[in-house]
This record gives structure tokens, C-alpha cells and sequence, in this order.
């Protein structure tokens, strides 16, 4: 089992409070200083919000092509996120997987346990978490920015397009 602790941030090196947060990732040890990617672009997650009644703001996001950017299994890892009871911070070690390029495409689209999610607090008036059951992908390292497309989201109801196969982005 893994246990998170969480911070308000992208990257668990954040400090917050005096406590450094960190990420144990069973077989893979303790991961901090790591920078949080979706398979999932936005604008999917947008449109699942505008489904479920939602009208998020725009925002940015750096997308990028992890091939790219040198994302390999030695630094990178994905975590499935699978449902958890509200409060249970404890992760299953099956819930991380080793980094592959072929596996983020297959994880590309929106969990049907996201769409339910984002309805669900739509009813009960909740504000949702963006990227909640949505798998992350784990970076541990630097991203050069400079070499990173930034891209708008949620501009307008029409915004959704199905991005290229396989990119990235940060949330």
C-alpha cells in the first residue's frame, strides 16, 4: 500500500506548513520532487464538466510529447488513481505502473468513474477536483518550459477537440 500526503501544488516538493509532502510508490520507494502530467487533455476533462453542468473558467497548461521531453520508466511512473473511499489516502501498490508511452495513449480518455464523479458534485453542489480519478503521470525531474507549448483550455463550449495521440499535460 502507498500512502499520500497531500499538498495544495503541481509538484510534491512544495513546502507547506513546515512539512515537506511526499509520495510512497510501493515497489518504487519514496518519489518526491516529482511533477504531476495528465494523459488526459483538458479540454476532454472540460467538456465532461459542461456535460455534467459545470462552466469552468479558462485556464492554461503546458502540453508536451513525453517522448520529447525524455520521460522513460527510470523517471517516470504512472499512477491509475482508481476510487477510493473520501479520506482513504492509502494506495494500492497495483495503482502505479511502470512508464510507457503505449500505456498513456491507452489511458488518453476520461474515466466513466470521473464523468459520474464530476455529476455527482454537480448534484450535490460540490465544487470538483479537475484531474480526481484521472490517471497521473509522475516526472521526476526538470521540464524545460521553453520548449513547451502553452495551450488555452475550456475557452468556449466549442473548445473540444481531440488532442494528437499520446501528448501530455501538465496539470
Amino acid at each position: 500500500r502507498c500512502v499520500f500526503k497531500l499538498c495544495v501544488s503541481h509538484a510534491f516538493s512544495i513546502q507547506e506548513n513546515n512539512k515537506t509532502c511526499f509520495l510512497w510508490c510501493g515497489n518504487w520507494g519514496l518519489w518526491n520532487d516529482v511533477l504531476h502530467f495528465s494523459p488526459v487533455h483538458p479540454a476532454k476533462i472540460c467538456h465532461a464538466l459542461r456535460e455534467a453542468g459545470f462552466q469552468p473558467g479558462i485556464f492554461q497548461v503546458y502540453e508536451i510529447d513525453p517522448r520529447a521531453f525524455g520521460f522513460n520508466s527510470q523517471n517516470t511512473l504512472i499512477y491509475l488513481c482508481s476510487p477510493r473511499e473520501k479520506g482513504d489516502f492509502f494506495v494500492p501498490d497495483a495503482d502505479f505502473e511502470s512508464y510507457s508511452y503505449e500505456r498513456i495513449v491507452q489511458l488518453s480518455d476520461i474515466p466513466s468513474a470521473t464523468i459520474a464523479y464530476f455529476r455527482q458534485a454537480k448534484k450535490q453542489g460540490e465544487r470538483p477536483f479537475l484531474f480526481n480519478l484521472i490517471p497521473h503521470i509522475l516526472h521526476k525531474g526538470a521540464i524545460n518550459t521553453d520548449k513547451a507549448k502553452i495551450i488555452p483550455v475550456c475557452e468556449s463550449p466549442t473548445d473540444y477537440r481531440s488532442p494528437p495521440s499520446g501528448s501530455a499535460a501538465r496539470k
